[in-house]
């Protein structure tokens, strides 16, 4: 899993305008800075929301970056994943809570991609990648991993992940 940074000040405030608002300019811009951590040989999959979540929200900020990057990058973009059914949102919620929200939402749809990238607004416990990592992988993936614009580990968490230079 590869981040631009810690979700806190100007990062934070970016992901909540991405997510809340759905600022076109801002998915763009954040594509060009997560850029960088792609290869060629790559195929971009935006982590889904639900059917009703995303009708209530209007758009999914997932899909946004994911399109902004496929654009900039010229990689593939496949609609991989989707979530079979709601959940509650993972804000507030454990570790232990969050897996166990998550568990089962994710149903990998074909055709399936070889070295899949994950791509997110944040990381927390990181529950919600690893799901749709393992309906991925279950269906054939060979290889997963993850560009979120910003990670937010609990307070319990010991080491961040890598950043983006």
């Amino acid at each position: 899993m590869r981040a631009l940074g810690p979700h806190q000040g100007a990062l934070a405030q970016a992901v909540h305008q991405l997510k809340y608002r759905a600022v076109a300019d801002l998915a763009r811009e954040l594509a060009t800075r997560l850029q960088p951590a792609l290869t060629p040989d790559q195929t971009l999959v935006p982590v889904p929301l639900h059917p009703d979540r995303e009708r209530e929200r209007g758009f999914n900020q997932a899909q946004l970056l994911a399109v902004a990057l496929a654009r900039g990058s010229g990689l593939p973009l496949a609609r991989a994943l989707a979530r079979t059914r709601p959940t509650r949102s993972q804000v507030g919620l454990s570790a232990a809570a969050r897996r166990q929200n998550v568990q089962g939402a994710f149903v990998a749809l074909p055709p399936i991609p070889a070295r899949a990238v994950l791509i997110d607004d944040v990381m927390t416990t990181g529950a919600t990648l690893r799901e749709c990592a393992r309906a991925l992988r279950q269906e054939g993936a060979q290889q997963v991993s993850a560009l979120v614009v910003a990670f937010a580990p609990l307070p319990t968490a010991r080491s961040a992940p890598p950043q983006i230079a």
